[in-house]
């Protein structure tokens, strides 16, 4: 049966109209912390600390630690130097579905690189999945390990290029990829996912040893690492600190929400290093890898559009090349125009992206040469053809 729209618009008419009730409350904790961000905004020795205390006791914190920044900083955004590259990688895959006449699986990296006063170059590289590829340790690929591998060929390959780039100029690179480094897709008991996850890091590791910067770039960030902090700090005051990582007392309030308030645009907040249980694999591999971050107004006086750029401590720790960063991002979102996005990371994810109609090729090619070997030809599952045929013979 189709979707009751009835049904729907009243369910939607009730919830929008609490969010005036909301808003207001909403409102309230802002300005919350914003004062605790103005009274704590120097006291970045006091906060680490207390940061530390809390982590022995709550596993699962998760929080921004601050660095040498005051938490208030504003930094303007310099005119972009007249040489630098930028590689930005981005990738996309098809999972494999056992419903289809036959199962396999894509990783399709897109590379995009922009040099001053050159013409860009774009770069693809595809590999297909099939039959043992599909079952490591005779288990089925999962969504987790495809997803952690589209990340490890990302960094490859910008890798790969960038010391190329390295040998034929000596111009600052930087290498950036759609989304935060780190990774939540990172192993438990697996031991392939580990091993994927180690590869990843040691990517780092070479790029870092290099001299070759590293960004991930956050459109829309919905994190809330700074006001977790704050919230530290609050609890502290009210003497319930054991109440850490239960309680949110400034649930609702982003960090792009504390931040549009004080980041004229062009201008970066303080770097913050990020303190969870999956940052911390990076920092114990590696200190230099600690993950760190910052927020960056790419926006407009009267449009003000916040992200979050992720870089390596070991970048962060470089004051040029935060300043190279801050003003190849600025440069980059500025050529998309009313809606900042970097252009090379536009670009990247054209290249990478697979289309449906590719999809279904690629099926073909692979069903016509198990043909032309002799091979037994498979059709989809009855349930992946009853779905076709209920939505009037097209595939969804």
């Amino acid at each position: 049966m189709p979707v009751d729209y009835q049904q729907i618009r009243e369910q939607i008419h009730q919830k929008v109209e609490q969010l005036g009730d909301q808003a207001q409350v909403r409102q309230e904790l802002l300005d919350e912390a914003l004062n605790l961000l103005r009274r704590y905004a120097h006291r970045q020795d006091d906060l680490r600390a207390l940061v530390e205390q809390v982590s022995h006791v709550t596993q699962n914190l998760r929080c921004a630690q601050p660095t040498s920044e005051s938490l208030d900083s504003a930094f303007a955004g310099a005119p972009a130097p007249d040489g630098w590259i930028l590689l930005a990688a981005d990738g996309s895959q098809i999972t494999p579905d056992p419903h289809r006449a036959v199962e396999f699986g894509v990783i399709n990296t897109g590379l995009f690189a922009f040099k001053t006063g050159a013409i860009p170059r774009e770069l693809v590289k595809s590999e297909i999945l099939l039959f043992n590829e599909l079952y490591p340790n005779h288990v089925p690929l999962g969504e987790e390990m495809l997803a952690l591998q589209r990340d490890l060929r990302e960094r490859r390959l910008l890798l790969e290029q960038a010391r190329q780039e390295q040998d034929a100029e000596n111009l600052p690179i930087f290498t950036l990829t759609d989304g935060p480094l780190e990774l939540f897709r990172q192993p438990q008991g697996d031991e392939d996912l580990k091993k994927a996850f180690q590869a990843y890091l040691n990517v780092l590791a070479e790029t870092r040893r290099a001299g070759i910067g590293v960004a991930g770039y956050v459109d829309r960030p919905r994190s809330d690492y700074v006001v977790a902090l704050l919230e530290l700090a609050k609890l502290r005051e009210a003497q319930s600190l054991s109440a850490a990582g239960k309680e949110r007392p400034l649930w609702g309030v982003r960090d792009i929400d504390l931040f549009a308030h004080m980041l004229p645009p062009g201008a970066r907040s303080a770097i913050f290093e990020i303190h969870s249980l999956s940052a911390a694999r990076f920092s114990q591999a590696d200190e230099a890898l600690t993950l760190c971050f910052f927020y960056l107004n790419v926006g407009t006086q009267e449009k003000p559009y916040l992200v979050r750029v992720e870089l390596p401590r070991f970048v962060a720790q470089d004051a040029q090349q935060v300043a190279l960063l801050q003003a190849i991002l600025l440069d980059q979102c500025r050529q998309m125009g009313a809606r900042p996005y970097p252009y090379a990371l536009s670009r990247a994810h054209e290249i990478a992206v697979v289309r449906y109609e590719e999809h279904q090729l690629l099926e073909n090619m692979i069903l016509m040469e198990i043909h032309r070997r002799g091979g037994e030809m498979q059709r989809e599952s009855h349930k992946l053809s009853s779905k076709h045929t209920s939505a009037g013979g097209k595939r969804a």
